[in-house]
């Protein structure tokens, strides 16, 4: 099926699908179903279902299905497929948030004055559809909105009346125009529900200057070249991290793991790892690839995609119970069936998640003949965290050198912690020699209080 694009859709109206035979219209209606599926899917994708970073979920909204698939790609999965009530918090206080009741209010001291009024008609009934007779309309409310105005001297605030009318049809309905009502957001926990709405005082102008001084002045860099361009690596062993800024190239790779390393990586499914033999895929980033497949809208993806997660679940917990040989191959043999299975399924997410995972079938089952590897690369996961945060806030350093120095600093700040030494007092006294233009000390392997 070929995507549907902009231009298709905007040719599908009612008439087109009346005009349709009835073979046409239901290959029409699939494809429909199709994009809407995949609409779908990508609204409900977070870093607990796929590997959207978990910078991008949404703070205030932490679904208990997400919470739970976060555990289980992270910890023991025997418990699969139950939930986990939050816990209980006893300390919760009684009081609501926002305004008290009581407490003194705020409103205009003076009324707005107002340079024009902008009238709000019904187009036609309500009940019937008919047409409304304009001569007929009488207003029956009205707000105002500050609103941003381009004149020839620069910009200027103005304030606009709404009215809004109402008429009465001939079927005897009467229909009302109302003040547009967009996006509603809804968060567990709040008493009453924001939305996005035309009835408001600051008009979407005014709005559009204040949102964008806001963000203008809490931007710390003039150019964002490098934010868009460049990608922040980590290298982290048990004593040692490294935290190079660089573009995510095949050739940046190499450079950064050297022949000269002879250990285990255990890393995402990013191709440029693939030259490395002894090399170990992290399991939790697909089981969150898993998840999502298993939460879609099709019955059969579901089942394929739920099979696929826990055979991936089974595996890590096989490997960390210390099963028998026998017990490791059933598993491993079950996954690749299912997954060459999963490979004729139309469904896009759960054909390249079984290819992902056959393309790299050494990587993904290399814990069976080494049960001591790390299941996940959760340790380097952590290790970015910060540093990936400071860098949305910022938008990245302005220079070679600043990169250079920020890294650095990164580099040796998480080493410290990694073989418990006070990082402070050694960068204390790297500057102290530096100053004195001598070389600085080597990296202490013992403890450092």
């Amino acid at each position: 099926m070929a995507r549907l694009s902009k231009d298709d859709l905007a040719q599908m109206n009612r008439d087109y699908f009346q005009s349709l035979e009835k073979e046409g219209l239901v290959e029409v209606a699939d494809n429909l179903h199709i994009l809407a599926v995949e609409q779908w899917e990508k609204i409900n994708s977070n870093s607990s279902n796929s590997s959207q970073p978990p910078s991008l979920d949404n703070p205030y909204q932490k679904s208990e299905g997400s919470r739970v698939a976060k555990e289980d790609s992270q910890s023991t999965p025997s418990s699969k497929n139950k939930l986990i009530p939050p816990p209980a918090n006893s300390s919760k206080s009684k009081r609501k948030p926002g305004r008290q009741k009581g407490s003194k209010g705020f409103g205009r001291s003076k009324p707005l004055s107002i340079s024009s009024i902008i009238p709000h008609y019904p187009i036609q009934c309500s009940a019937c559809n008919q047409a409304l007779v304009k001569t007929e309309f009488k207003p029956y409310m009205g707000h105002h909105v500050l609103e941003l105005e381009t004149t020839e001297l620069g910009l200027r605030i103005v304030c606009q009346l709404h009215h809004y009318y109402q008429s009465n049809c001939s079927c005897g309905h009467q229909s009302k125009s109302q003040p547009g009502v967009g996006i509603t957001s809804k968060i567990e926990g709040r008493t009453r529900e924001l939305k996005l709405t035309e009835y408001v005082l600051v008009g979407s102008s005014l709005t559009s200057l204040i949102a964008s001084l806001a963000v203008r002045y809490r931007l710390s860099r003039v150019k964002i070249r490098e934010f868009l361009v460049d990608w922040l690596w980590v290298a982290i062993e048990t004593k040692t991290a490294v935290f190079p800024i660089a573009p995510r190239t095949k050739e940046e790779f190499k450079h950064l793991v050297t022949s000269a390393f002879v250990g285990w990586l255990i890393t995402d499914g990013y191709g440029a790892y693939r030259h490395k033999e002894r090399r170990h895929r992290c399991l939790a980033h697909l089981i969150r690839k898993a998840i999502g497949i298993a939460e879609s809208v099709n019955s059969r993806t579901a089942r394929i995609g739920t099979l696929i997660l826990e055979d991936l679940k089974d595996f890590i917990d096989a490997i960390k119970k210390g099963k028998t040989e026998q017990e490791l191959e059933r598993i491993v043999r079950s996954l690749q069936g299912v997954c060459h299975l999963a490979k004729t399924i139309k469904h896009q997410k759960l054909k390249a998640l079984a290819r992902e995972i056959l393309n790299d079938w050494d990587a993904v089952v290399a814990a069976v003949n080494n049960p001591n590897l790390p299941l996940t690369n959760n340790e380097a996961e952590r290790a970015l965290r910060h540093a990936v945060i400071a860098r949305r806030i910022s938008y990245g350093t302005r220079t070679t050198e600043g990169s250079i120095a920020y890294s650095s600093l990164l580099s040796v700040i998480e080493t410290c912690r990694l073989r418990q030494v006070n990082p402070w007092k050694y960068i204390s006294s790297v500057i102290q020699l530096a100053r004195q233009g001598l070389s600085p000390p080597l990296l202490p392997s013992r403890i450092v209080t």
